[in-house]
């Protein structure tokens, strides 16, 4: 089961709730897949530094043109091909110069093949990093442990482009999960082309917001998001306060359950302010994601969706 943790805006909550459950559920699982797709600025793994057994990384990268102007007559069929404006030629044969701009470039690899001369190949570009960690996690009393698998990428700074990086940690975590062990991904905010990508293939969508003005907006978007892709979903209230009625109603007018609140709470915020884990250090929040664990153990065995 494939479980994305999303949101319209940013702050909302989606790690507090992608690392708790991620914890409660390798504790019951022993063994979960943790995957997060925010790439511009992934923290899921600080919140399991004491924990990590082992660390590997790799760098990422995707193919773009790279023309070889000793074949190329100028024609300009690659230009015309492509929808990005990714290349430009300036002048005519003989005295002419073939530029590609990487940085609009889609790897779609058009341009290669439209070419009637083969004056261009595929060269890598890299754009990032993907990081897998190994994790065992233990409860105060160290009864239980469970396993996570934690993957996660790291754009290269001034990287424009993280949909492509996205897909390859995807692509690196569905290697892993041969074994169709449950998979959560902490997904980047807003309904962006990342966004969009990250929860792209999912089971169910968790949508986590917040009772405010801001929250209610976004979380109209994210709904809207998700309904294009026909992925089912359900709203998380996280910082639940007086003014729930928020989203309450806009829940009610799209037909979207709201499965769970997380009430504001400031010992709760200082736990999570020093990178713990809040399911690890004698709070509620077991209790307050107890009906997100309840539906997950009836989607395991086939009962919902």
């Amino acid at each position: 089961m494939k479980i994305a943790i999303a949101s319209g805006k940013g702050g909302t909550g989606k790690t507090t709730v992608a690392t708790n459950l991620a914890y409660l559920l390798s504790m019951e699982y022993k063994e979960i897949v943790l995957v997060d797709l925010d790439v511009e600025e992934p923290n899921c793994h600080l919140f399991y530094f004491y924990w990590i057994q082992h660390k590997s990384g790799e760098h990422a990268h995707v193919l773009v043109p790279k023309i070889n102007q000793s074949l190329c007559t100028s024609c300009g069929q690659c230009v015309q091909f492509c929808n990005y404006n990714a290349l430009c030629i300036i002048g005519r044969a003989p005295e002419f110069s073939a530029m590609v701009f990487h940085e609009l470039c889609h790897s779609c690899g058009g341009c290669t093949l439209i070419c009637p001369n083969q004056a261009i190949s595929e060269v890598k570009r890299p754009i990032g990093n993907i990081v897998s960690e190994d994790i065992v996690v233990a409860d105060g009393a160290v009864v239980s442990a469970g396993a996570i698998k934690l993957f996660y990428g790291l754009l290269n700074v001034g990287e424009a482009k993280s949909p492509p990086l996205i897909a390859l940690v995807k692509q690196h975590a569905d290697q892993y999960n041969t074994r169709s062990l449950l998979e959560i991904s902490d997904c980047p905010p807003g309904t962006s082309c990342a966004a969009m990508k990250s929860i792209e293939n999912s089971d169910i969508v968790f949508l986590v917001t917040e009772p405010t003005a801001f929250g209610r907006n976004d979380l109209a978007l994210a709904i809207d998001m998700v309904n294009c892709l026909s992925i089912p979903m359900k709203i998380i209230i996280n910082k639940s306060d007086e003014n729930d009625d928020l989203i309450e109603e806009l829940a009610a007018q799209r037909g979207v359950e709201i499965i769970a609140k997380i009430p504001h709470d400031i010992e709760m915020s200082k736990i999570y302010s020093s990178g713990r884990i809040l399911a690890n250090n004698n709070t509620k929040m077991d209790s307050y994601l107890s009906p997100i664990l309840s539906f997950i153990r009836k989607s395991e065995r086939g009962g919902v969706r």
